[in-house]
């Protein structure tokens, strides 16, 4: 998921140097805002008020974090969280974080005591139902997977994204080789973005395209773009 850069607002007057590194536990709020201010139509699908959501996306959020800390890819200009991308890598710790800090009894009695609205609860109940029966393509199992990509508007234009996606990669190389991910089928500017980036679709249901990353793929694609140019 990436923002669309023709809804950014202006870009700060000093532009500052973008600065990467892992996320903190002071990221996630502000990860909240960055996501709440590019993809708000998610969180209004499945929560009956704005601050429902911002509280389940907060928990998500510090989840992310828990699991897969080596691989929740930040950008930061003048000390501020300018973007982000979260890996999602297959491990057998997964399940394990659900229980650090806490999280699982915290978020659990969020949700039984109606913090993320109850639309919510008959909405995961709805696509639990739905999947079952569902027939539209299913994702890659065992593979590493990219659900969020989100990056300020203000510093939209600058490759934040683009860089947070080769990191993305480059953490990939060397064990599976392959990233997905989904993207609405009507977000046509950032599907030319993903498959800028090498991806291509694989799958497509009602409202999302599956889009798969491959490093062989990418790699023939260069040889072949480089044939071109020498020819």
């Amino acid at each position: 998921m990436a923002p669309d850069p023709t809804n950014a607002p202006p870009a700060p007057d000093d532009p500052g140097t973008i600065v990467y590194r892992l996320a903190q536990a002071g990221d996630v709020e502000h990860a909240c805002g960055i996501f709440f201010e590019n993809f708000p139509h998610r969180l209004q699908r499945l929560f009956n008020r704005d601050q429902h959501g911002k509280c389940f996306l907060s928990d998500l959020i510090e989840w992310y974090l828990l699991a897969y800390s080596q691989t929740f890819f930040t950008a930061h200009c003048n000390d501020q969280l300018a973007g982000y991308l979260i890996l999602t890598m297959p491990n057998d710790h997964t399940w394990s974080s659900l229980f650090r800090r806490g999280w699982i009894f915290r978020t659990a009695t969020h949700a039984l005591t109606g913090r993320y609205g109850y639309r919510f609860l008959s909405q995961v109940i709805r696509r639990l139902a739905g999947s079952i029966t569902s027939t539209s393509s299913a994702p890659p199992r065992h593979t590493p997977h990219v659900p969020i990509v989100a990056v300020d508007g203000r510093y939209s234009g600058r490759g934040i994204g683009t860089h947070l996606m080769s990191q993305a990669m480059d953490a990939c190389r060397q064990s599976s080789g392959k990233i997905w991910l989904n993207v609405e089928s009507d977000n046509h500017p950032v599907i030319r973005w993903y498959k800028n980036l090498g991806f291509q679709i694989i799958g497509t249901d009602s409202q999302q395209h599956i889009m798969l990353w491959h490093a062989d793929a990418t790699h023939d694609q260069t040889q072949h773009d480089e044939h071109d140019h020498s020819v």
